[in-house]
């Protein structure tokens, strides 16, 4: 019996393979955003997708850096029905992540899949690891953190109860418009 050779993946390939199955689990579990509760309702926000493709691609060898990045949910209005469009300034903190596969640093977003994108939201569904990635939510400003969860928790837990209020509503609106058949 003839063995058969087993071409290797190169990290290019892998991260994108990876990057896809992330991006293409449906947008939500914005309340509890663990890997555990993306995992068990197949529902992630950009904070759970994210930890859990940096921990995929890092297991991997893939050199991974964590973002974090502020932004004003206005920006996405573009892509949203009237009766769903941010109206005033609200903000939120946008998780990402830049990789790297060879000689070069390479930003991903994750966050929306097929899903979303029949919803007229905007996706990465067709990245093919040769460029940058569209940051999804885009922020004005971005900062490496350790640890995803910790750095959103408090960074949200710095915006005033009623920018916070606005923000849980926001959420609450857009994830059940999503999840709409």
């Amino acid at each position: 019996m003839e063995s058969k050779k087993i071409m290797p993946i190169s990290k290019k390939d892998f991260a994108v393979y990876q990057f896809h199955m992330v991006a293409n689990i449906p947008y939500g579990g914005i309340g509890d955003r663990s890997r555990e509760n993306l995992i068990q309702n197949n529902r992630g926000s950009c904070s759970s997708k994210h930890a859990l493709l940096s921990d995929m691609l890092y297991m991997a060898g893939i050199e991974t850096k964590k973002y974090i990045g502020k932004c004003d949910l206005r920006r996405l209005n573009a892509f949203l029905p009237e009766q769903l469009q941010a109206k005033e300034e609200i903000f939120d903190f946008h998780n990402f992540l830049e990789i790297k596969t060879g000689l070069n640093w390479t930003l991903l977003d994750a966050t929306f899949g097929v899903t979303e994108k029949a919803k007229g939201m905007p996706t990465n569904i067709g990245w093919d690891g040769n460029s940058d990635c569209n940051i999804l939510f885009p922020v004005s400003e971005r900062t490496i953190v350790d640890d995803i969860f910790s750095a959103k928790a408090s960074a949200i837990a710095d915006l005033s109860e009623d920018q916070q209020q606005k923000r849980q509503h926001f959420f609450a609106k857009l994830v059940a418009y999503l999840n709409e058949k």
